[in-house]
């Protein structure tokens, strides 16, 4: 099997920050809560009840708050992954993130979903579990070959 593509990544708190807000920002999750925040501030206008307005406005900052804590918590009690390097090779039919403390392989069949931003790539391999991959570090012809994965090109 030979490898097509080698990156590494460093595990981060400010990495592992960005990932959970990715994956809040392009769920569906994030759209019911705007909608249930533009409700409320509607309705308290309507009812000139000010304190749920100021509620509804605040609540943004405060859920920003939390999953920044949450994050922080999570990252804190992996003692194994904290600040690791963390080297991803990629083969035609899978994917293997390399650490000090081992190896895990993942056949490209079982990505759940790969979510884009401006900086990074997230390979999902489960719901709140994914390999975070810096478009700075990348190869070139490594994006294009994620985006073949996500769009089942490959």
């Amino acid at each position: 099997m030979e490898k097509l593509f080698e990156v590494k990544t460093k595990y981060t708190l400010k990495e592992h920050v960005k990932f959970n807000f990715a994956l809040l920002i392009k769920g569906k999750e994030i759209i019911v809560y705007s909608i249930i925040i533009l409700i409320t501030i509607i309705c308290g206008i309507i009812a000139k009840l000010w304190y749920a307005v100021a509620i509804a406005i605040f609540a943004p900052l405060a859920f920003v708050g939390i999953v920044y804590f949450v994050a922080k918590k999570n990252y804190d009690s992996n003692k194994a992954a904290k600040d690791a390097e963390m080297t991803i090779e990629f083969y035609n039919d899978s994917i293997v993130q390399k650490t000090e403390l081992g190896s895990y392989k993942v056949e490209l069949s079982k990505i759940l979903k790969i979510v884009e931003t401006k900086t990074n790539f997230y390979i999902m391999i489960s719901r709140n579990q994914g390999l975070i991959i810096k478009k700075e570090n990348m190869p070139e012809g490594l994006e294009e070959y994620i985006k073949n994965i996500k769009n089942n090109k490959i």
